[in-house]
């Protein structure tokens, strides 16, 4: 079965690479979406979500051909997204949408089975160093699209808009879009951006941390400290105000499990630079 455990690292990595890059398109959106033609589409614009699936059917089997996975731990929590997926999967019939509840269903069972397969290879260093690794490599490509728009890219972005776009026919949220100087890289909207921005951020620490073992002390420090400030500084080019505070609330989280437990006083002092921060981007 090494085999098959590989074919299974390769999926989860390669979702983790194209996640951000391509499947940034809400799942609302997807009956709208224009597939891509030529090699340029392929390689530029986004992909659909359903080609996500073809990652996530090697979790899929992964489930299906090793059972003795099932019987790693099951408790009620472990099995929440399964009741998860159950409950949507009733609510399901009555829509008044059908296709965009079928494509918001296939995303919710391929996150059921990413989450189980994430569950079992988190015990597995390697493997989660080689996802991790995908997740950062992605990553970094977000921030150089990011860097691109706020440096002129968006400005070209606009001119062509002015030419080629008629603005009578176009989405406001488009219009918007193009009119503002907060950035989006390859995801729709800023805010998504900040999002995925907040999440990726521990992993990719994480990961460069990791690999960073055997390099000198300095080296190690520079790149996480350069990576660290270049994702907050694109956070900051998103103008997300929730962005900030979901990423003051990590931050706080982690302090919280790192600090000694005696050091309550800092603690408060955190929860209030968080309170105030709230305030201030609310």
């Amino acid at each position: 079965m090494k085999w098959f455990g590989r074919w299974v690292v390769f999926c989860l990595a390669g979702l983790a690479f194209f996640a951000p890059l391509k499947f940034g398109t809400p799942v609302i959106a997807q009956s709208s979406l224009i597939p891509p033609n030529t090699v340029a589409e392929w390689i530029f614009f986004t992909w659909p979500q359903q080609l996500a699936t073809l990652f996530a059917f090697g979790a899929l089997l992964w489930l299906v051909l090793d059972g003795e996975r099932l019987t790693a731990r099951v408790d009620l929590l472990f099995v929440l997204p399964l009741l998860f997926l159950a409950s949507q999967s009733v609510a399901a019939p009555p829509s008044i949408v059908p296709q965009t509840t079928a494509d918001t269903l296939m995303a919710f069972a391929a996150n059921t089975l990413l989450f189980y397969a994430a569950a079992w290879y988190v015990r597995d260093g390697a493997t989660a160093a080689r996802i991790f690794g995908a997740l950062g490599l992605a990553t970094m490509m977000v921030m150089v699209m990011a860097l691109e728009q706020r440096y002129g890219g968006l400005q070209r972005s606009r001119e062509y808009a002015a030419l080629y776009t008629d603005s009578a026919h176009t989405a406001p949220d488009m219009l918007l879009r193009m009119t503002s100087d907060r950035v989006f890289a390859s995801l729709v909207y800023p805010n998504a951006l900040a999002g995925y921005l907040v999440l990726a951020f521990a992993p990719t620490l994480a990961w460069i941390w990791v690999r960073g073992r055997m390099w000198v002390a300095w080296m190690k420090w520079s790149t996480l400290v350069f990576v660290g400030a270049l994702m907050t500084f694109c956070l900051a080019l998103t103008g997300s105000r929730g962005g900030f505070v979901a990423f003051a609330a990590m931050v706080i989280a982690g302090l919280f499990c790192f600090m000694p437990k005696g050091s309550r006083r800092i603690r408060w002092v955190a929860v209030a630079l968080l309170a105030i921060a709230g305030a201030f981007w609310m």
